[in-house]
């Protein structure tokens, strides 16, 4: 967008803004008012098509399958690491440990540099669940060259040149929510956002690019039709459109970006009521650090029952920054009465040095099999759970790893809908573990699993994108407003 074309737009708007109370879209017409039958049908005709959306995603019975390329039986991984590097670099931080502390990286010499950027590689083919799926050797290798090349020649290199050598190398490539290098965290350099326009709403898409027509809730509760898409700010400017004609009106769009809800307060897990009875479940991560948040996990791993027969039910997962999905899980097999069954394919890389951290730390939370092949495989195809009440999932940016989880089961489940922003994307690669290189203590953080799910694409940075795409700090009212417009309450009680 040129600046004159900014300067035209942005006075358009003030123009609009200065003559329409606030809002620019305000001469868009407005739908007729509705009896509530005819209310009720329409929210009923929306759900069924959410529901018939995700029954085709599991209209395939046949398990999904991980491509072979992504995970080779590797048979010379035993000579990567001498003994003394495999000790060093299980001096891994307890994945379990809310707050590890970390070891302080140094400065080093060039060629002690070199050395961790030899072994972070050698690392990342022994260890990274994601090292095929993103190309392998052939790939890697280069990157490898590339962040040896960005080393000086001599003196000393500070943690952060080192750092900053091989996230440029790798950062491009890595579309993968949970590896970090040092404090540079690659969700970041491909996180798209949900772009908005605030206050617009409409109910003729013609005329329109469909990719950007999404379904949201108006101020009233109703449901109708905004703009909307993801995009990461870089590329923001050149996808979003600066005008449009909508139902005969033709107006400038000012696009904002959302974000997540923040602070959520202490409470890990919390109950409480919405309206007219609606039960309302407020979960912010799966993880504790204090004796009163281990309760409240528990108590989230066992609730699920009482709230079975709910007609409508709020589960708020914003800001919802994972832990163990072990907690929703449970939560989940009480609420619907059996267990998840997503459509999914995953492998966990049983590489000499995994294999002593999954003994350690994996091994004591679930079934690991002894196997003889490099990887261990699972697939599902995925099953529909039936339930006749309606639930309500709010989520946001925010929402990410256990917490995206979360939102991945309650997808299987009939009558759901999603409320909010797009989530987090990190799910690729799981069981992440932090591991430190020896010289300079740069910590390199990563998934040692692969994972794939429903139509089996990376959702890595862009996230699950909601049913109704509603500025996500604004997904309990509208939620609320909803439920009142549509008297989802008496609805879902006949």
């Amino acid at each position: 967008m040129t600046c004159g074309k900014r300067y035209l737009a942005l006075l358009l708007c003030l123009l609009l803004l200065a003559g329409c109370g606030g809002n620019p879209y305000r001469d868009i017409p407005a739908p007729p008012e509705q009896p509530p039958e005819e209310r009720q049908a329409e929210f009923l005709t929306f759900l069924k098509a959410v529901n018939d959306r995700r029954q085709a995603v599991f209209a395939d019975q046949e398990a999904p399958l991980l491509d072979e390329s992504w995970t080779p039986e590797q048979t010379d991984l035993d000579s990567d690491f001498t003994q003394e590097e495999q000790n060093a670099l299980l001096q891994v931080l307890d994945p379990l440990d809310p707050t590890p502390k970390l070891r302080e990286a140094v400065s080093v010499t060039v060629e002690e540099a070199r050395s961790d950027v030899d072994l972070a590689f050698r690392l990342l083919r022994h260890s990274y669940g994601a090292y095929d799926y993103f190309g392998g050797d052939e790939v890697f290798l280069p990157l490898k060259e590339a962040a040896l090349a960005a080393l000086p020649e001599e003196g000393t290199v500070s943690p952060e040149t080192l750092e900053k050598a091989l996230a440029d190398a790798l950062g491009p490539v890595l579309v993968d929510g949970h590896f970090s290098i040092g404090g540079t965290i690659f969700q970041e350099i491909h996180r798209q956002y949900m772009y908005y326009v605030p206050d617009l709403y409409f109910d003729d898409p013609e005329g329109l690019d469909p990719d950007l027509v999404k379904p949201t809730i108006d101020e009233e509760g109703r449901l109708r039709l905004t703009l909307a898409t993801t995009s990461t700010p870089e590329t923001a400017e050149s996808l979003l459109p600066e005008t449009a004609t909508i139902q005969g009106t033709a107006v400038v769009l000012s696009w904002k970006p959302d974000g997540t809800t923040g602070n959520r307060g202490e409470d890990v897990f919390k109950e409480s009521t919405f309206l007219n009875g609606v039960p309302l479940l407020t979960s912010t991560r799966m993880m504790a650090d204090s004796e009163q948040q281990q309760e409240q996990l528990e108590r989230l791993a066992t609730c699920g029952g009482e709230y079975a027969d709910a007609p409508v039910l709020v589960l708020d997962l914003r800001g919802n920054i994972g832990g163990n999905s072990g907690y929703i899980e449970s939560w989940f097999a009480g609420y619907t009465g059996q267990a998840a069954s997503t459509r999914a394919a995953r492998a966990i890389k049983l590489s000499p040095l995994n294999r002593q951290l999954y003994l350690t730390y994996i091994a004591p939370l679930m079934d690991m099999p002894e196997v003889s092949s490099l990887w261990w495989k699972t697939t599902s195809p995925g099953t529909v759970t039936p339930r006749e009440g309606l639930t309500l999932v709010l989520q946001d940016k925010g929402t990410g790893s256990s917490g995206e989880t979360a939102v991945r089961l309650m997808r299987t489940v009939e009558n759901t809908l999603t409320i909010g922003g797009c989530t987090s994307g990190s799910c690729l690669t799981p069981n992440v573990f932090s591991f430190y290189l020896p010289h300079s203590g740069v910590t390199v953080r990563f998934g040692t699993g692969l994972g794939l799910y429903e139509d089996m694409t990376n959702r890595d940075g862009k996230g699950w994108v909601p049913d109704l795409w509603v500025p996500s700090g604004q997904a309990q009212e509208r939620a609320r407003k909803m439920i009142e417009y549509y008297d989802l309450t008496e609805l879902f009680a006949d």
